[in-house]
């Protein structure tokens, strides 16, 4: 995927996998742009997006993977590339991004499932309230492609030492 751009994925997404109705607007989080906020209420256990491989969600594997590597795409990869856990060598980038911010007590999670991911309501959410994710889960241990990848972007490590912090910051 090394040769194609993100405007080229983009294009190709016809479904965004959103199973709840959502607004990204001003975060009240500390440091946090945007965030993701629901519209309506949300029961805990409620599937709010399915991510499919190779249609809203990217499933890389190594640099090879990576859509090409533009200043923009070094700047998404810095936001929304994660990992679902630490023995899998795989960065995950959802297209689009979820813009789910951080949080110790999050309120949403993602989850492998057979066909990808499901980011799945974690208590009830009230209408209105933002959608958060503990991203220690996400980001604390990225794959050593990745960090190579990376290693001239400072920002990536600046990040992980702020949540290893236990801040709340932005996605």
């Amino acid at each position: 995927m090394q040769n194609t751009s993100f405007i080229q994925v983009y294009a190709g997404v016809k479904d965004t996998g959103l199973q709840v109705e959502l607004v990204w607007k001003r975060s009240r989080i500390k440091k946090a742009g945007n965030g993701c906020f629901s519209v309506d209420s949300i029961e805990k256990g409620d599937i709010i997006r399915q991510g499919f491989f190779g249609q809203n969600l990217i499933a890389c594997h190594s640099r090879e993977e990576l859509p090409f590597l533009t200043e923009a795409t070094y700047n998404y990869l810095e936001h929304f590339g994660y990992t679902i856990d630490e023995h899998d060598e795989t960065v995950y980038l959802w297209i689009p991004p979820n813009g789910i911010n951080h949080n110790l007590q999050p309120n949403v999670q993602s989850n492998m499932v057979g066909y990808g991911i499901e980011t799945v309501a974690l208590r009830d959410i009230n209408e209105g309230e933002e959608l958060t994710a503990n991203y220690l889960r996400y980001r604390n241990n990225p794959p050593s492609w990745y960090r190579e990848v990376m290693q001239d972007r400072p920002t990536l490590y600046d990040f992980l030492g702020t949540i290893c912090s236990g801040e709340n910051v932005a996605s």
